[in-house]
């Protein structure tokens, strides 16, 4: 109503939600913005002129976890704030090979930079929300052990037993382990190229 929306409810465990959005007649890249969902106070501000700029839509809230979220967003900007990263592609695709090599290192110089702010985070915050949102995204990047490794730590924070991320992470594990080196491989049966079942622990 009134061009706003209003949603009430409860969790048991963290959530992260996005907002997109699209401006109409606009570039059809979207908008995007990830939510962490606790039971708190939020309220969410798109403008008008809405761009693909993540740092124009507003939460105002007193959830822990946002607020720790936009801390963390804030430092790794700071990095690229005095960046084009459009221009820098631009530049990239247009430019000789000695452009490109320049352009390659500043890229690469940017991302230690947010490595090592993400670094010190997870540092400070070993099992924080932020913290499993992140291994969840990355575990399958992993080898089974390390995997295995972050899996149990998080184990041990028993506020994330139902968290979708947690168990997502735990299945994900459960595959790697399955197909790990040392492991008896999976058995299967598959036609050869006469249709014939073949079945691999039978070789």
């Amino acid at each position: 109503e009134n061009k706003k929306a209003v949603f009430k409810g409860e969790i048991a465990t963290f959530d992260v939600f996005s907002i997109w959005g699209v401006k109409e007649g606009e570039d059809p890249k979207p908008l995007k913005r990830n939510i962490f969902i606790e039971n708190a106070n939020y309220t969410i501000t798109i403008p008008a002129d809405l761009k693909n700029d993540n740092n124009k839509v507003k939460v105002e809230t007193n959830s822990p976890i946002q607020n720790q979220y936009d801390s963390l967003n804030t430092a790794l900007d700071e990095i690229y704030k005095e960046v084009d990263m459009n221009q820098l592609q631009k530049d990239y695709l247009e430019g000789d090979e000695t452009v490109k090599a320049q352009i390659m290192e500043k890229v690469q110089e940017l991302g230690k930079k947010s490595e090592e702010v993400m670094n010190n985070f997870l540092g400070a915050n070993p099992t924080s929300a932020i913290a499993l949102f992140n291994a969840a995204n990355e575990i399958r990047y992993l080898s089974a052990d390390s995997a295995r490794k972050i899996v149990d730590k998080f184990a041990e924070a028993t506020e994330y037993a139902e968290n979708r991320f947690y168990k997502a992470m735990t299945e994900t594990l459960a595959k790697m382990e399955v197909v790990a080196v040392g492991k008896t491989a999976p058995d299967f049966t598959l036609n050869d190229p006469d249709g014939n079942p073949v079945t691999f622990s039978d070789l």
